[in-house]
């Protein structure tokens, strides 16, 4: 199984508007096994996917897609994962902006 399948249980879950934790909950493992999934590091069991899937509810070959099957995905699923992955990429960006900021020494005197 091609580690697409995290990333794009990732894209999914995120426009169903579920947090990790829920999604993790319901699907029986835990947020950080989940987290690796999503990251690419782990391959879900069929079982795991079945479970995700049901909550994102959604048929599980959707999130068996690959990039080279994204020709043959319907018109409006391409644009949901071309909205979704830039949305990614921003909160991505967003996130490291943040944690820079957050490490940044407070000089300020109140």
């Amino acid at each position: 199984m091609s580690p697409q399948v995290g990333k794009t249980i990732r894209l999914f879950r995120i426009n169903a508007g579920i947090k990790q934790k829920e999604l993790a909950d319901e699907a029986g493992i835990s947020a950080n096994y989940l987290s690796l999934i999503e990251n690419g590091k782990r391959t879900p069991s069929f079982i795991v996917i079945e479970k995700i899937a049901l909550k994102l509810n959604m048929p599980i070959s959707y999130l068996l897609w690959s990039e080279k099957d994204k020709e043959s995905m319907p018109k409006d699923r391409k644009k949901l994962f071309s909205q979704l992955e830039d949305i990614i990429s921003q909160l991505q960006e967003l996130t490291k902006n943040a944690k820079v900021m957050d490490s940044t020494p407070n000089t300020s005197k109140d």
